[in-house]
């Protein structure tokens, strides 16, 4: 059997489920020849060592159908395979599993979840996310499934009220995600770091978008752009600071008095003070108050400890 190839993290596999997903698309598009789809594969193995990300290379090939789809696939299963070996990976089929709240507690998530509950109260959680927005450009369900699982685990309500809470919680994924968490109440839920067949691997592989696919809808960057224009402070957590995600977070109008606050990890300071620039410009930040805090070397649970009381204060 001939297999596609596919990036996740520094090694390259072959995947024969990838195949029989491709084999399923062709059949669906009667005269498509699934080789044209090893070659696309194939050229995406050849250049992964040479370019930022797979997501990158699919945008440098914008219109190519076999890279596209041999890139979304590949996304696919390496996504719920990384969501399977987290930490918030919880085991269906073993009825005691819990989420390993011990180990998530030094993390930035748990330094977060620490901040927006410190006030919160049974009688008020549906206002803890009430002045919070998040831009994830990751594919996962990271943070949906924490903030899920967590506020279960502390206020003890049960799971219905918990997913009608996180349900308000203004998540914005820009490039998709890989499926909706079955808490969620959306058709067709996959839930976290699932297994799936061929067939459920090509339907997902739609829900992934480039940017130019994402620039096109607008659905998403819309609200994107006019909750960063309305933020009083922006956070951000392992950005990678590339040019169209910075485009995707420009701001409609001039934004005064903003505060920001950016890692650096293996960054250097003359990269951080060149960022901060192109920052500051893409965020349309002008006039008093505004402040930009990025700090090289930060990863983002030491970026929590640092400003931990400055950020109560926003």
């Amino acid at each position: 059997m001939v297999n596609i190839y596919f990036h996740h993290g520094n090694m390259i596999k072959g995947d024969p489920k990838i195949y029989e997903a491709i084999k399923l698309h062709c059949a669906e598009e009667e005269g498509r020849d699934p080789n044209l789809f090893v070659y696309g594969g194939r050229k995406i193995a050849d250049a992964i060592y040479q370019i930022s990300s797979i997501d990158s290379f699919i945008e440098n090939h914008h219109g190519d159908q076999e890279i596209e789809l041999c890139g979304k696939l590949g996304i696919c299963e390496a996504i719920l395979k990384a969501e399977a070996k987290s930490l918030m990976f919880v085991n269906p089929r073993k009825a005691e599993a819990r989420m390993d709240f011990a180990n998530l507690s030094p993390t930035w998530y748990g330094s977060l979840f620490q901040l927006l509950i410190s006030n919160a109260q049974h009688g008020n959680l549906d206002k803890i996310f009430e002045n919070v927005s998040f831009v994830v450009f990751n594919y996962d369900r990271c943070l949906e499934q924490f903030f899920y699982k967590s506020l279960i685990n502390v206020f003890k309500i049960s799971e219905n009220e918990v997913a009608e809470i996180v349900k308000t919680i203004k998540i914005y994924h820009p490039y998709g995600t890989v499926g909706s968490l079955p808490w969620q109440g959306i058709q067709s839920p996959i839930p976290f770091g699932d297994q799936l067949e061929a067939v459920e691997l090509l339907n997902l592989s739609s829900q992934i978008k480039t940017y130019s696919e994402q620039v096109k809808e607008k659905t998403i960057i819309a609200p994107v752009r006019h909750s960063m224009g309305q933020a009083e402070a922006v956070i951000f957590l392992g950005f990678g600071f590339h040019s169209q995600n910075m485009d995707i977070l420009t701001p409609p109008i001039k934004t005064h008095g903003k505060k920001v606050f950016s890692t650096g990890f293996e960054l250097s300071e003359e990269n951080c003070i060149a960022i901060g620039n192109t920052m500051r410009g893409a965020l349309k930040m002008e006039g008093r108050g505004t402040e930009t805090h990025f700090r090289a070397g930060f990863k983002c649970s030491k970026l929590f400890e640092d400003y931990s009381f400055v950020f109560k204060g926003l």
